[in-house]
């Protein structure tokens, strides 16, 4: 019963890590892909960097490596419907882009127009940590694209979404 208990807790308390509400994308020999994340952090102030946990059933996380491409679309708090166009995930087979407003970055990742804001990153290195992988990713570039403030949550449970 302890145990069960301090699971619980534990369960708890890392869900009160608070997160932003992002989608990643990237592209690569002519395949591009998204998907809705979270567990994004900076990492590093000079260089810039930021660190991606991806759960290892991502499709889009089979387009990565180091040195490719990949952005990071920050959504903002009123942008719920932005979030739902994004939520179901995409098979490699799908274009996610194909009803929106993409430009195309400076690594060749698409950047939603409709994001609150986006950074453009170059992957350095990938870990494996078990059921997700850590993407280091260096910043090359982002911008704030429209007023307001970034989309937080946290979850109920550290063990899941």
């Amino acid at each position: 019963m302890a145990e069960e208990h301090a699971h619980e807790s534990l369960a708890r308390a890392l869900g009160m890590i608070p997160s932003g509400i992002f989608i990643v994308t990237t592209a690569h020999e002519g395949v591009r892909s998204a998907y809705v994340g979270s567990w994004i952090q900076q990492a590093a102030f000079d260089p810039p960097a930021i660190t991606i946990a991806m759960n290892k059933h991502r499709p889009l996380l089979t387009l990565l490596a180091p040195g490719r491409g990949l952005a990071v679309n920050i959504l903002g708090r009123r942008q719920a419907a932005l979030y739902a166009r994004f939520e179901r995930g995409f098979s490699l087979d799908e274009d996610p882009f194909a009803a929106e407003a993409v430009t195309t970055s400076v690594t060749g990742a698409p950047l939603l127009q409709e994001a609150f804001a986006y950074l453009d990153c170059r992957v350095r290195t990938m870990v494996d940590a078990g059921d997700h992988m850590v993407i280091l990713a260096e910043v090359l570039a982002g911008a704030v694209q429209q007023p307001g403030e970034p989309m937080t949550y946290t979850r109920r449970s550290g063990f899941t979404y």
